[in-house]
């Protein structure tokens, strides 16, 4: 995040100073006692909250004010009666600021400090280093690609075992053509016995017919053929007498048919005789002309 304006109000010997900056490298240059120092100073109070109390705040102030702005965010420090932090006029933490800036201690080298790193100790030179370049996070993904690389040649060395078995298994199975060659050649046989059993099947069922018909002509045989021949004329007699009687039973409907139908004609008749004389009153007088009566 790029940082653009800075203003210091109250805060030490700054009255009202705001520097313009620049992207890229800024150099602050001037005379010694003029504030320059208290600049970085101003920036560490901003990020980090410290001095506590009223430290920097300028002697003829009760407050002191630092006001930082960038490309989207305004951040205010109010010092003295007040300590108050601001991003965009919302409260907020240094914790916050910190992290929207970017800011660590280690961005900040004040005077009477000693030299960045160079009286630091190996340890804490490689645990810095370490630390801002992530090399531990580097280190433990190298330990788990070695883990992972051990993890499968061992399993590769496991399935390779696997596939010898898995080989020497197949070739127990070497002969299977010929199995297949004969399973086929059993189905055929099967399928052959199934024929053979249905056609046995359709034997035993005209056997079972032939037994029963033999039975019966063995009945018919033991029955008298003189009564029967007499049952049988009996039997013609009968519906010789029924189709006769059949033959009265039509000429009788016809009969009443016709019967009907004459019926039907004399009823005509009778209305039309009806009809005539009611007209032969209308035609003749109540008197006759020749008689008078």
């Amino acid at each position: 995040m790029i940082t653009k304006r800075i203003r210091i109000k109250n805060i030490e010997s700054h009255e009202d100073t705001v520097l313009e900056l620049h992207p890229g490298v800024n150099m602050i240059t001037g005379p010694s006692d003029v504030g320059k120092s208290t600049i970085i100073k101003c920036m560490y109070l901003l990020a980090f909250d410290r001095p506590l109390g009223k430290g920097y705040v300028s002697y003829w102030a009760k407050d002191g004010g630092i006001y930082l702005d960038t490309e989207t965010l305004s951040i205010s420090k109010i010092k003295g009666s007040q300590n108050v932090l601001k991003i965009n006029g919302r409260k907020t933490d240094k914790e916050e600021v910190q992290s929207v800036l970017g800011i660590t201690r280690n961005n900040f080298l004040v005077q009477g400090q000693p030299h960045f790193m160079l009286s630091w100790s190996p340890g804490e030179r490689a645990s810095y280093l370490n630390e801002i370049t992530n090399l531990s996070i580097i280190d433990s993904a190298t330990k788990k690609a070695k883990g992972f690389v051990k993890h499968f040649n061992s399993m590769s060395e496991t399935q390779r075992e696997a596939l010898k078995l898995y080989k020497e298994e197949l070739e127990s199975y070497a002969d299977i053509e010929d199995m297949e060659v004969e399973v086929s050649s059993l189905e055929r046989m099967a399928e052959q016995h199934k024929a053979i059993e249905k056609e046995i099947q359709q034997i035993l069922s005209l056997l079972y017919s032939l037994d029963d018909i033999e039975s019966e002509i063995a009945e018919l045989s033991k029955m008298d053929l003189a009564a029967q021949k007499k049952q049988i004329e009996e039997m013609l007699l009968l519906f010789k007498q029924a189709e006769e009687i059949e033959e009265e039973e039509s000429e009788i409907e016809d009969l009443l048919h016709d019967l009907q139908t004459i019926e039907h004609q004399q009823e005509t008749a009778e209305s039309d005789l009806k009809g005539l004389r009611i007209k032969l009153d209308k035609l003749m007088p109540k008197r006759c002309p020749l008689c008078g009566k």
